[in-house]
């Protein structure tokens, strides 16, 4: 075999590791959370603010977002999402049940979760800006298509949809992400507008 060819093995071999890895990460994490008794040495989730630079109501926090998507301001609204610490430390532990210990998860199971949660979150903001980037909306009124719902950790509000009205005067509706209040404290989780 010649080296070209070792170096293709090579890599199919390694890309073929990389997702079995991201297979057993993820059936892990779908086994212990399928438990019905929890593990009593699992920490409870502390309370109180934990949020950084988030805004006190959700108002405020919808109105900021408007301001960044007229600026077209990619930084700006990526300021109002939940940071990969927060996430992995606040989010992730805190989605169970109210009352419950908080999930467990090992660094690699963790940064799987906030690297597809990203990514996708990236993609759908990036979708949106180059609709509405730019553009100046007034808005109506928005509401939860998924409702709202109490975590041990944490309460979403999920599936934000915002009814704004453009210069034109026409109406439209842009479906944003998930919003998470914790200690008073609200700031996006993504922006995935579907699922």
């Amino acid at each position: 075999m010649d080296k070209t060819a070792i170096t293709q093995r090579a890599l199919r071999i390694g890309a073929f590791l990389v997702l079995l890895g991201a297979f057993l990460a993820v059936n892990a994490v779908h086994t212990r959370a399928s438990r019905t008794t929890p593990e009593p040495a699992a920490p409870t989730v502390p309370q109180g603010p934990r949020l950084s630079n988030a805004f006190l109501s959700i108002d405020d926090l919808v109105n900021q977002f408007l301001i960044a998507v007229e600026a077209n301001d990619d930084h700006a609204i990526e300021a109002l999402r939940v940071t990969e610490a927060e996430y992995r430390d606040i989010i992730l532990p805190g989605s169970v049940e109210p009352g419950q210990p908080a999930q467990r998860y090992r660094d690699q199971e963790s940064e799987y979760f906030w690297g597809v949660l990203n990514g996708k979150s990236l993609y759908s903001r990036a979708v949106m800006m180059h609709a509405y980037g730019g553009k100046k909306f007034q808005l109506q009124k928005f509401d939860f298509r998924k409702g709202v719902r109490n975590w041990a950790g944490y309460k979403a509000y999920e599936k934000l949809e915002l009814t704004l009205k453009a210069e034109d005067g026409q109406v439209i509706q842009l479906p944003t992400g998930s919003i998470a209040e914790i200690g008073g404290q609200f700031k996006f989780v993504s922006f995935i507008p579907a699922g």
